[in-house]
């Protein structure tokens, strides 16, 4: 079984969270077109229950990321395609029943070309029922092997494997803004926002960051962070400690930031081991004394070598296997 997550009026703004959202219930996603994906339920049953509940599971997902779609189940993808684009809200297409169920849709949800789109208009054709009940030779003879492909999707007779996509992972979001501002402090509430959607992606997708980039308009900052990490109101304290130190010299009005992907920290603590600092808690009491004294003045001291016996030079601390250093 397949299921599809059709948005209608598509304006291409949310496609990478479109398919973050097929990502969470199964690796094997196909971006069919924009606005619409389908991904394999294979084995989803034992998680979720039947088809109709795994539905509605989908369609949760989808409502929660703040996107308005039409999710489709049914035993084959071309068919789960169609009924997403030809019914509103959640439907579960059974086996064997493609044909009766989607007779009535018009012709548009198979995605024809205009050009057989317009010659099936002329016969009178308009819906997936009444194309399916023409001859097959004939509709090869007249409007070929697209002409085949479209007939056998309307008999509900077509079957095929799904070809995921493979894109490079981004994890980025922008925002223009209606009006520039001056100060850090309304960036906190924009930064807030913008990090939450980014590390919710991160989460569905089992990754964490350890370096983001924030872009206000020509003004770009790094923040490099020794683990990591998918905490966003910590990410957005971090940043705002950054600009507070460097602050832009002139006027925002875009914000762009994006998370740079790896594999999140995984850590087993000992029984007889003592309890040491969370490494997210100790960066950001590490930026908020760096804010007080200065960058340059936060550290480990590290003796030089030189003849001089009380010169030495401020370290940064880095993370190694066993812990900061």
């Amino acid at each position: 079984m397949f299921a599809c997550i059709h948005v209608p009026n598509f304006s291409g703004e949310s496609h990478a969270a479109l398919s973050d959202c097929a990502s969470a219930f199964s690796p094997r996603v196909e971006n069919t077109a924009p606005g619409t994906v389908v991904f394999d339920l294979e084995g989803l049953e034992r998680l979720f229950g039947s088809y109709s509940e795994i539905a509605e599971k989908v369609a949760e997902h989808v409502r929660a990321a703040g996107i308005q779609a039409h999710v489709a189940v049914a035993s084959y993808p071309d068919a789960a395609i169609s009924a997403a684009r030809g019914f509103a809200g959640v439907t579960v297409v059974g086996r064997g029943t493609e044909a009766k169920r989607l007779q009535d849709l018009p012709l548009d949800v198979l995605a024809p070309s205009p050009e057989i789109l317009e010659t099936l208009d002329r016969w009178g054709i308009r819906t997936m029922g009444a194309f399916r009940n023409l001859p097959a030779v004939q509709v090869s003879e007249r409007l070929g092997q697209e002409g085949v492909r479209l007939h056998k999707l309307a008999r509900g007779a077509g079957s095929r494997p799904l070809v995921p996509h493979q894109e490079a992972l981004r994890f980025m979001e922008v925002m223009e803004l209606e009006y520039e501002l001056g100060t850090i402090e309304p960036l906190t509430f924009i930064l807030s926002r913008m990090l939450d959607q980014i590390c919710s992606r991160l989460r569905a997708r089992n990754l964490a960051t350890h370096e983001v980039h924030l872009a206000l308009g020509i003004y770009l900052r790094v923040l490099r962070l020794p683990v990591p990490v998918r905490n966003p109101k910590l990410l957005t304290k971090l940043l705002i400690l950054d600009l507070e130190a460097h602050p832009p010299g002139a006027p925002i009005q875009q914000v762009k930031v994006e998370a740079i992907p790896t594999k999140p920290r995984v850590a087993q603590n000992g029984l007889f081991v003592p309890l040491s600092p969370e490494p997210e808690k100790l960066e950001l009491t590490l930026a908020r004394i760096a804010a007080v004294v200065g960058e340059e003045n936060v550290g480990s001291p590290e003796t030089l070598d030189t003849h001089r016996p009380d010169a030495f030079r401020i370290r940064k601390f880095e993370v190694t296997a066993k812990g900061f250093t």
